[in-house]
């Protein structure tokens, strides 16, 4: 696998590499979606995974990660999930593997409990996921 690829390096790598990459972790979130390398990475059957899913979440000021964090408030407080369970959800719906980072046991059960629970149709639109593209 490979990390920090952007698609024209990938496309790179795949002309030149005799073995197929099976596995591609770069940094993906709310604002930063690297659209063009998980299309790619979809259609060629490779696996992305996510890193730094929810770094800048809680303190940028940037318009982008204003208006992530009030919708992806929104959609915590209809379905009664805190906002990083909503990041990471979201990702996982996506058909996206996530490494979140966890600074306690607590927050590793919080991380975890995501996998019980899905987003709805409306939920992921809100969030600026695709879900006609899933």
């Amino acid at each position: 696998g490979v990390s920090n690829f952007d698609l024209p390096l990938l496309k790179a790598l795949e002309a030149r590499a005799s073995v197929q990459t099976h596995a591609v972790q770069n940094q993906k979130d709310l604002v930063n979606k690297d659209s063009e390398v998980v299309e790619y990475c979809r259609q060629n059957g490779i696996f992305y995974q996510a890193y730094a899913s929810l770094r800048n979440h809680e303190s940028s000021q940037e318009e982008e990660w204003v208006e992530a964090r009030k919708q992806a408030s929104a959609v915590a407080a209809e379905t009664g999930h805190s906002v990083h369970q909503i990041v990471l959800r979201s990702l996982l719906d996506e058909g996206i593997g996530v490494i979140p980072r966890s600074r306690n046991p607590e927050h590793i059960q919080e991380n975890l409990n995501v996998i019980y629970w899905e987003l709805s149709e409306n939920s992921l639109k809100a969030l600026g996921v695709d879900h006609d593209e899933l």
